[in-house]
C-alpha cells in the first residue's frame, strides 16, 4: 500500500473530505478521515515548504495514538507526535482529546511503503464502487493468461467472455489464437486499488504456434519479446529463370536473418543489405523458403528493466519486407585487345 507525499493535487481531494471531528489551526495541514470497525484513521499532510507545529483537537471517545508508518506501530504517549502521516485511535478514553503535532514537509515527491500496515489511501473518499477497463494485445498462438488482480475481474478475449480462475488468476483458451488477438479485463476495484494498482504483478501469456505477419512484432502483441521467429513460405519458380542469377531480397529486417531454401543453408546477415544469392539452392517448380529472424535485447530491457540505453526505434523487430526474388541476366563482357 502506498501513499504519495509532496503531491499538491491531493489538496482539493483531502480538503473536500475534511471532517468536523478534527480541528487544527494550521492552514498548511490537510487531513483525511477514514473510519473502520477497529479504528479511526487521520491522515495528515503538510503542503507547505516548512515544518509546521500545530495543536490538534479530536472529538472522540477513543485515545488517539500516533501511527508510525515506517514500521506500523503506535506510540504509547498520546502527546508524542512522530512525523508520520497517519494517526490511529484505539478504543478507550472519553471526551475530547488534544495534543501537539509537528509535521515536517516532504523532502521531495516520492512513494513510501507502509510495512505491516492495513492502511489504504483512497483519493476518492467515498464508498462508491468504481470499475476499470484494461485492454492489451495478445500475440499469435496465445493459449493462456495469468494475472493477479485486486478486485472482481471479468476477462474477454476477442469479445468473448472467458472463464477466470480467481484463485490462480488463470485464463485458459479453448484453442490457441491463430492470429493476433485482443484481451479486455473489467475490474470492479477494491478501495485504493485503482488504475495500475489493480494489478499486483505483470500479466503472463503462454503461447503455442501462431501466424506472424510481415511487420513489426511490437504491433502484433510482442512488444516485450526478445528472441527469434521462423517465417516459412512455398513458391513456384517461373519458367525462363533457370539460366539467370537469382537474389533473395528481404527488404527491411530487424535485426538479423538466416535463410534456408529446400533444406539447404544459404547464409546469414546482420546488416543491410539483406540479400542472398540463392541461384544454387532453387530448383524448377516448387521451392520451400525458411527465414529465421532474431531481434535484439532492447525489447526485453525496455519492459523488464526500463533501461535508459534503449533508444527510439530500437524495439522495432521482425521481418518487415518487402520480400522479393530479383532475377539478374548474366552478361559476358569482351574487352577488345
Amino acid at each position: 500500500m502506498f501513499l504519495p507525499e509532496g503531491i499538491s493535487e491531493l489538496g482539493a481531494i483531502i480538503k473536500a473530505n475534511r471532517t468536523l471531528d478534527f480541528e487544527t489551526g494550521a492552514r498548511a495541514l490537510m487531513v483525511q478521515h477514514r473510519r473502520t470497525e477497529e479504528m479511526d484513521l487521520y491522515m495528515l499532510y503538510n503542503r507547505s515548504s516548512e515544518a509546521v507545529t500545530a495543536r490538534i483537537r479530536v472529538r472522540s471517545t477513543r485515545i488517539p495514538l500516533p501511527f508510525r508508518p515506517g514500521h506500523g506501530r503506535s506510540s504509547a504517549d498520546p502527546r508524542v507526535r512522530p512525523a508520520g502521516l497517519v494517526h490511529r485511535s484505539d478504543s478507550g478514553g472519553s471526551g475530547r482529546n488534544s495534543g501537539t503535532c509537528r509535521k515536517a514537509p516532504p523532502a521531495a515527491p516520492h512513494l513510501r511503503r507502509f510495512a505491516d500496515s492495513k492502511f489504504i489511501f483512497d483519493p476518492y473518499g467515498d464508498d462508491e464502487k468504481r470499475t476499470g477497463w484494461y485492454r492489451f494485445p495478445l500475440p499469435p498462438g496465445t493459449r493462456s493468461l495469468k494475472m493477479q488482480v485486486e478486485g472482481k475481474a471479468t476477462v474477454f478475449v476477442n469479445g468473448a467472455e472467458q472463464a477466470y480462475d480467481e484463485s490462480s488468476g488463470s485464463v485458459h483458451l479453448a484453442a490457441p489464437l491463430a492470429e493476433q488477438g485482443l484481451a479486455v479485463v473489467r475490474v470492479v476495484h477494491q478501495r485504493g486499488r485503482y488504475a495500475g494498482a489493480a494489478f499486483t504483478g505483470p500479466v503472463f501469456i503462454a503461447v503455442d504456434r501462431g501466424t506472424v505477419q510481415l511487420g513489426d512484432w511490437s504491433e502484433q502483441g510482442l512488444q516485450s519479446y526478445s528472441g527469434a521467429a521462423v517465417y516459412r513460405q512455398s513458391f513456384q519458380l517461373p519458367a525462363g529463370l533457370e539460366d539467370k542469377k537469382l537474389v533473395l531480397d528481404l527488404g527491411e529486417v530487424r535485426a538479423s536473418a538466416s535463410v534456408r531454401i529446400n533444406g539447404q543453408e544459404v547464409g546469414s546477415r546482420g546488416w543491410t543489405p539483406y540479400r542472398f544469392d540463392i541461384t544454387e539452392q532453387v530448383r524448377p517448380g516448387a521451392n520451400n523458403l525458411e527465414i529465421t529472424v532474431a531481434n535484439t535485447l532492447a525489447n526485453h530491457y525496455l519492459i523488464g528493466t526500463a533501461d535508459s540505453h534503449v533508444y527510439e526505434g530500437q524495439t522495432r523487430s521482425g521481418l518487415l519486407g518487402p520480400v522479393r526474388i530479383l532475377p539478374y541476366t548474366r552478361v559476358k563482357l569482351v574487352v577488345p585487345q
